[in-house]
């Protein structure tokens, strides 16, 4: 696992004047190392920024789990290391205005998870595991939201609601037996004005949404699907087409949104190869300026908040395949359905997505691996993380 961060070194021009707060972040070995370095803002800006990159690989944000003196940073002829909490691999630069600090443990799969899920209790309920309604679907796109629907039912989500078009209400519900079906009135063969009033009569105090499998680009859908994101504060994931009909305004701070890197650059009108070069800086930017957290799929999925950053290290490219990303959202859904902080549900989501494709990929190859595998291997990916 991988974790990236670069900070200004202007911004820790005073900082050596400040005897408390250096002791806050720094640790007595690490204070007498930029002691000897002359305490230059280029020294603390690089050991902050390790800090950061460390605290990325084990996915826990300061003050959730460790202090900023809980990490500790030793140098080992020369060469940075983190020290603890955990032992990591560290590379710490300067370009001009910038410290670049990279961080990389690489874990036993087989024996440590940097992720947990709780052990189920023995007098709980399918209420006790949350109420999911996923939405998405129209004529020639069912699969989408079905692959969405099973994922979630895998990741463990106590209850799911699929809502889809009237038209193709009868072939999801013959896929999925688990899960609650409802028609939504529509006179197309994709949402329309119609959906928005049966919505209203069937929903439920759902505990989060799933929005935007095979939902497909029609105007009528998109005024359908506004209407429901200013209708309701609950978490959302908004994935695939969904993405290319946000206005701007919609989203808060329990909005997940799920792009691969085109989808990402259509959303923003940014250009595709400047997201490839740029991935964590803009998923950090959007995910300020949309008050959201941005997921920015591919090699090496990134999950950010704007200020806290997750770079995942499961996956191969045999998941770039269709329906991969519709069993995403409808993992992440099921965590936040559970009750799963945003950033968390996303994270964790993100990592067991990327696990079950490597058991896939195991059995299957990267060449056969197709998205139902991924549903297939998660719960022994889960088994993993128990």
């Amino acid at each position: 696992m991988i974790g990236i961060d670069i900070t200004k070194i202007s911004r820790f021009e005073k900082w050596a004047e400040n005897e408390n707060l250096m002791k806050r972040v720094f640790t007595k070995s690490e204070r007498e190392y930029l002691k000897r370095r002359g305490n230059r803002q280029e020294s603390i800006a690089g050991l902050w920024a390790a800090k950061e990159a460390a605290s990325k690989v084990l996915g826990f944000g300061f003050g959730s789990k460790y202090a900023w003196t809980d990490y500790e940073i030793a140098f080992y002829h020369g060469q940075p290391r983190i020290k603890k909490p955990v032992s990591m691999k560290l590379s710490i630069s300067h370009d001009e205005e910038y410290a670049i600090a990279w961080a990389m443990k690489k874990w036993n799969r087989k024996k440590i998870s940097p992720f947990k899920i709780p052990q189920r209790l023995s007098n709980t309920h399918k209420g006790d595991y949350g109420k999911l309604c996923l939405i998405g679907g129209k004529k020639g796109m069912s699969g989408s939201i079905c692959l969405s629907t099973m994922a979630s039912l895998r990741a463990g989500v106590g209850l799911a609601y699929t809502m889809v078009p009237e038209c193709i209400s009868e072939i999801v519900q013959n896929r999925l037996l688990e899960a609650v079906i409802y028609p939504l009135d529509s006179q197309q063969d994709y949402f329309d004005g119609n959906s928005w009033k049966t919505f209203q009569e069937l929903r439920q105090d759902f505990d989060a949404y799933v929005i935007g499998p095979g939902i497909g680009k029609e105007e009528e859908t998109k005024n359908f699907l506004i209407q429901i994101l200013k209708s309701t504060t609950k978490p959302k994931v908004i994935d695939a087409d969904a993405i290319s009909l946000l206005e701007g305004g919609e989203l808060n701070k329990n909005c997940i949104v799920t792009p691969h890197e085109g989808e990402f650059s259509r959303w923003q009108h940014l250009n595709r190869k400047e997201v490839s070069k740029h991935r964590v800086e803009l998923a950090k930017k959007i995910a300020l300026i949309e008050n959201c957290i941005v997921v920015l799929k591919g090699h090496q999925t990134v999950v950010t908040d704007g200020k806290e950053v997750y770079i995942n290290c499961t996956g191969n490219p045999g998941m770039a395949t269709a329906g991969s990303g519709d069993v995403l959202a409808g993992m992440i859904g099921a965590f936040l359905a559970r009750g799963f902080k945003s950033i968390e549900a996303a994270k964790l989501g993100v990592y067991l997505h990327g696990l079950s494709g490597d058991m896939a990929k195991k059995v299957k190859g990267e060449e056969s691996l197709i998205a139902r595998d991924l549903v297939r291997f998660l719960p022994q990916a889960i088994r993993r993380v128990k």
